[in-house]
């Protein structure tokens, strides 16, 4: 079983895949694009059967 953690950029977007037992399986960047949240996706699920995604986003800007 895989997790997937993702730190989401404007640009790119970098992505670990652990186990769970906390072993890191490797860590890569994908463009913010439709083909890169493909990419990213498949990417996590080739390091085996994907059990969950966490994702970091930045909070949201204030109005004006």
């Amino acid at each position: 079983m895989i997790i997937g953690g993702v730190d989401t950029h404007a640009a790119n977007h970098c992505a670990a895949a652990i186990d769970t037992t906390g072993r890191l399986h490797g860590v890569a960047e994908f463009p913010a694009t439709d083909v890169g949240y493909r990419r990213l996706a498949s990417w996590l699920r080739s390091h085996g059967e994907l059990q969950a995604v966490g994702v970091e986003a930045p909070a949201p800007m204030a109005p004006g």
